[in-house]
């Protein structure tokens, strides 16, 4: 699930530490420090964390919007050709579904994938690759 206060707990780590655009392990090991001593709830809570500041140091939300508003991901295949595309946060995922929604409904594209859930990893690949649980697969193809 989403972060239910994203900005509180990343302003709450970052206390006036200046944003960059690439975060030096210095100033990783202050924030692990910093987020330490909050005493997180959840194993997994810390790099969910850590994947928050990623999203929002990479504008990586803003991408997949300008990638899906501006008509870059139709303009980028010819008939024939295969959009996929992989989520690993909510967040993500939820742009990339509606983006891939738009796309479906001009009836140039249809749609390779379960509409609601994407593909999702089997449990025996979740086993072997930990990071895949949280993937989610979505794929269009052009067919006009």
């Amino acid at each position: 699930p989403e972060e239910k206060f994203p900005p509180t707990r990343f302003y709450a780590i970052w206390r006036g530490t200046p944003l960059k655009k690439k975060l030096p392990k210095k100033s990783k090991d202050k924030v692990i420090m910093r987020y330490e001593a909050m005493k997180p709830r959840h194993a997994d809570h810390l790099a969910r964390v850590f994947q928050a500041l990623r999203i929002e140091v990479n504008d990586e939300l803003e991408h997949i919007e300008h990638f899906f508003g501006n008509g870059v991901a139709s303009k980028c295949l010819e008939v024939g050709g295969r959009l996929v595309m992989i989520a690993f946060h909510p967040g993500e995922d939820r742009l990339i579904r509606e983006g891939m929604d738009d796309m479906v409904s001009t009836g140039e594209f249809e749609l390779l994938t379960p509409e609601a859930e994407g593909l999702r990893p089997t449990r025996e690949e979740v086993k072997t690759n930990g990071r895949s649980r949280t993937a989610r697969l979505r794929a269009v193809e052009r067919v006009r």
